[in-house]
């Protein structure tokens, strides 16, 4: 089970979704995007979310993608004061409350990284 970032918002900030089985729910995809997404959006969008929204757990996030720490994501004043004001829950209470059977990566695996094959021949 999958959630979407938004359903996070909504449940750790005091709100709840409703699963009602006669409603019917639709997405259309469409065949090419008739806009551009700017290099880097995505990491950046990421990022933001990370940093405003995952608290502590943020570290297992930039330990998964090393190639993010330390880049700018800019301004998100406005979002952690927004946080603040609807006194949001924390991350750790959305993982334990909300989707307890999401298994959390370790912050320190015994090994992580890409794997290249060498040409070692004589």
């Amino acid at each position: 089970q999958q959630q979407s970032f938004i359903s996070q918002q909504i449940w750790m900030c005091g709100g709840s979704l409703e699963i009602i089985p006669c409603s019917k729910v639709g997405h259309v995809f469409r065949e090419s995007q008739p806009y551009k997404i700017a290099d880097g959006a995505i990491d950046v969008n990421n990022m933001r979310l990370a940093e405003v929204w995952m608290d502590d757990y943020k570290k297992i996030f930039y330990a998964m993608r090393p190639q993010l720490k330390g880049k700018q994501f800019g301004d998100i004043s406005e979002r952690v004061a927004l946080r603040k004001k609807l006194k949001c829950k924390s991350f750790e209470w959305y993982l334990k409350n909300i989707i307890p059977e999401l298994e959390i990566p370790d912050l320190y695996p015994p090994g992580r990284g890409d794997v290249s094959l060498l040409d070692v021949s004589l």
